[in-house]
């Protein structure tokens, strides 16, 4: 994201505080960064990985796993879900950001054989967070694998 765009999302952000704030019930924007994802705002420069987690299928296979990224820069948290293999064009996998402050959540999904997924961010400074990885192999109807990493 440009220079500009980046001083326009501050403006408009203001302009919303101002006004009252547009947000639905029970999802506070705390930063324009707010979904938003990382490289719009060059916060993956130094992104760090908090936690780590794989997800296991029933058998005790590896399906794939879940980081949770932070950036100190911009004090934002996001989740990047990787999937060892997609079996087919119907494999779903999604990434999950959730802050427990206000619960609010952002989530990104990857269809047709797609194996990372990076939700987009939360601001997270003095909140904690954590971040949680879905794969429907069937994409729509079938059995779900889900974990989450500790919160941050």
């Amino acid at each position: 994201m440009t220079f500009a765009k980046r001083i326009a999302a501050v403006i408009a952000a203001a302009t919303l505080a101002m006004l009252g704030g547009i947000t639905p019930a029970g999802a506070a924007t705390y930063s324009p960064m707010d979904g938003h994802y990382a490289y719009e705002y060059g916060c993956r420069a130094d992104q760090q990985v908090i936690y780590h987690k794989v997800l296991y299928n029933g058998s005790g296979t590896a399906l794939g796993y879940v980081d949770l990224m932070y950036s100190v820069n911009c004090h934002t948290a996001w989740a990047h879900a990787h999937s060892v293999k997609a079996t087919s064009e119907t494999w779903a996998l999604y990434a999950y950001i959730h802050r427990n402050r206000d619960d609010r959540v952002e989530v990104d999904l990857v269809k047709n054989g797609g194996q990372d997924a990076y939700s987009e961010m939360l601001y997270d400074k003095d909140m904690t967070s954590y971040a949680r990885i879905t794969i429907d192999p069937n994409g729509c109807c079938g059995v779900e694998y889900t974990t989450r990493t500790s919160d941050y």
